[in-house]
């Protein structure tokens, strides 16, 4: 599919990465405020530019996206990329328009030609991640056939004194363990929620491409799973970037029995340093998994994780 504006210069066409991280990135701190943070550690890419050229079609494979030019400037954005372990799910992220041109369609637009290519490319579901207060938004994904998956909590702290966590049902998660593993839920609806764990697995594969994932990430990546009786039931993941704080990342399913998921819960965030200023996503049931108080984390925003089937 050709995707290319009309005559005036303004419209869509392929995000190219030497040309358009920079204008990228700049449009992502205005969209998303001090969210955009956990972009920094891409600035020195952008500032490599043209030098980027002749690696533009792996860049390409690693971040494709569109974006909405007028004038010469980059006013719109999307990427999506393609699960290497689940070719049929995508994820779509950085949706963004500059505020001096919404209202005017430019993100249904963006959202109906990355839907489309996902769609040629073979994939059948997309999923995305959205403020729960940010309603334009979230009612543009629900005109476009969005629905929510799951809701996640993000708090911001400083990791607490804690004991070690030793249960034989916690151990560590690596790509070698998701290849190899049989029996791992599908694509029907019911299991549709476990895509967080498929998600979270990008990162651990990235994580451990030495030296690639310092090269093009910044950040080193260690994954963790809760399971019984061979079924998986949580999964944590510990995001060190080159720059910006650390993240933690915790998925708890609605069977998690409540005293393992909160071990569970223990023993992620107890792979930080104690007294280390953090971000911790959890999803997971808000009544059942609640942080202890004297941990005294400040919930900062609540997400929306919704999907689609293209």
């Amino acid at each position: 599919m050709t995707i290319a504006g009309p005559v005036g210069r303004w419209g869509p066409r392929p995000f190219r990465f030497g040309r358009d991280l920079g204008d990228v990135l700049d449009l992502m701190e205005l969209a998303f405020g001090e969210e955009a943070v956990r972009f920094r550690d891409l600035r020195f890419l952008a500032g490599l530019g043209p030098l980027l050229s002749p690696f533009e079609p792996i860049l390409q494979g690693i971040w494709p996206g569109i974006v909405w030019e007028e004038d010469g400037r980059v006013v719109g954005n999307v990427n999506f990329a393609r699960l290497p372990y689940l070719p049929r799910v995508w994820l779509i992220f950085n949706v963004a328009v500059h505020p001096d041109y919404r209202r005017r369609g430019i993100a249904r637009r963006l959202m109906t030609l990355a839907l489309d290519r996902i769609r040629l490319a073979g994939g059948q579901v997309a999923v995305l991640d959205v403020e729960t207060d940010n309603l334009p938004a979230r009612n543009l994904y629900l005109g476009l056939g969005f629905e929510l998956l799951e809701r996640l909590i993000e708090y911001r702290g400083r990791v607490p004194e804690l004991l070690p966590i030793r249960s034989p049902n916690i151990r560590p998660w690596g790509l070698h363990h998701w290849v190899t593993r049989r029996g791992l839920p599908g694509l029907d609806p019911p299991n549709l929620r476990r895509l967080r764990l498929m998600e979270w697995q990008v990162g651990s594969f990235l994580g451990r491409l030495r030296p690639a994932d310092l090269l093009l990430y910044g950040r080193r990546i260690r994954s963790w799973v809760c399971e019984v009786d061979g079924r998986l039931l949580g999964f944590g993941r510990l995001d060190r970037p080159l720059f910006g704080q650390l993240r933690l990342g915790v998925w708890l399913a609605p069977e998690m029995p409540e005293m393992l998921g909160l071990d569970f819960l223990s023993a992620v965030v107890g792979k930080a340093k104690a007294g280390l200023a953090v971000t911790l996503q959890v999803a997971a049931d808000p009544d059942r998994f609640k942080l202890p108080p004297q941990w005294e984390f400040e919930a900062r925003r609540r997400l929306d994780r919704m999907f689609k089937w293209v």
